[in-house]
């Protein structure tokens, strides 16, 4: 029986099937912790000399990053069966060119269908343009998409594939591969994402997110919705956690053959490509702010009001009273994040910082 998690609570997949953009979405607005936490791993950047993490700090922003450098291979991927795509293009592509396809042909079938339409309509003097459009579609998409598979076809046909017998086999081929690189698994490479979590005290967010605890935690406070903050709440999810991968190849079908993205379609793209991570993760209880690239600027995003730092357990003197100066310039409590003695945990400090006799003292 397949297992899904949202915020710890356990859901059937009818239960995912029927989550609504809308609903989650209202769910979430209502349901929203007060607190959410980001952990920053302190260290500058060897391309540029930039240390981010406190730039973030200080500008009060978040990055969306390129969900393609994620660690986990699985996330941010969507299942689409290729074998299964490939027979549902080529088939979408005969019956184009006026091909009555039957339940019964398998791929090869239906390619060797369409090679001999084709030929025998070349021969006769036409244009592939002419010959896959006997079921015009007016959309402008539509016939965008049909016109680069047809152009594949024909540089296929004329100059890589023109010395093989099976020519056209291997031009449909690699155009429809084509097709379910960049049009189906690297259509989720247009957004961008931000992560958080909802505690500070997460031993392993600190080893893998906080540079093994050399970093820190920031606390942001959740307002109340408002219209000043709707662009926030209205992009922020919490990360849906199963032990199974959900298809989406019907969603990305309909997505190649219409004139635009629905809503439908992209809540489909949302809730098992962008919000699905493999139930190991689930003790992050991750939420995501998700953006298309184009809404945000320089991949960064204003969030909301930082409330408090947290310094990680093993941040050197020299980073701890950089990050001390940020915070006092700023107006933002801090406080040391300690092992515990008793338990395998992590606690708040007792004593300030600069109170501590284990950190050096500040320097001139």
């Amino acid at each position: 029986m397949s297992e899904f998690y949202i915020r710890r609570q356990q859901y059937s997949l009818e239960q995912i099937k029927e989550l609504t953009q809308m609903g989650f979405c209202l769910k979430n607005i209502k349901n929203m912790p007060p607190k959410l936490y980001k952990y920053f791993p302190n260290i500058i950047s060897p391309d540029t000399g930039i240390n981010y993490s406190q730039e973030a700090l200080i500008n009060n922003t978040v990055y969306l990053q390129n969900p393609a450098l994620f660690d986990d291979p699985y996330d941010c991927t969507i299942l689409a069966n290729e074998q299964d795509f490939y027979i549902k293009r080529i088939t979408y592509y005969a019956k184009r060119c006026g091909i009555n396809v039957q339940p019964e042909w398998d791929y090869n079938e239906i390619v060797y269908k369409l090679s001999v339409y084709l030929y025998e309509g070349s021969q006769k003097g036409k244009s592939l343009d002419e010959l896959f459009l006997v079921d015009s579609e007016n959309d402008k998409m539509s016939q965008l998409r049909l016109k680069v598979f047809i152009q594949k076809i024909v540089i296929g046909m004329n100059s890589e594939f023109k010395e093989f017998t099976d020519a056209w086999q291997r031009s449909f081929y690699k155009a429809i591969h084509s097709e379910y690189i960049d049009d189906v698994q690297n259509s989720l490479k247009i957004f961008r994402i931000s992560c958080f979590a909802e505690s500070p005290y997460s031993i392993l967010m600190w080893s893998h997110y906080a540079n093994c605890h050399k970093g820190f935690c920031i606390e942001y406070e959740i307002p109340q919705y408002s219209e000043s903050n709707q662009l926030l709440f209205h992009n922020l999810y919490p990360v849906i956690y199963s032990d199974v991968r959900i298809s989406v190849l019907e969603s990305c079908l309909k997505y190649l053959k219409l004139p635009k993205i629905t809503d439908e379609i992209l809540w489909d793209i949302y809730k098992y490509g962008l919000l699905m991570k493999s139930i190991d993760w689930k003790y992050q209880n991750e939420w995501r702010l998700i953006f298309p690239n184009n809404m945000i600027l320089n991949n960064n995003c204003q969030f909301f009001k930082v409330n408090k730092v947290y310094l990680g357990n093993k941040m050197s003197s020299n980073d701890r009273w950089k990050l001390i100066e940020i915070c006092n310039r700023k107006g933002i409590p801090y406080g040391g994040v300690n092992i515990s003695q008793e338990k395998y945990k992590m606690e708040d400090c007792t004593q300030l910082c600069e109170n501590c006799p284990q950190i050096a003292c500040m320097p001139n």
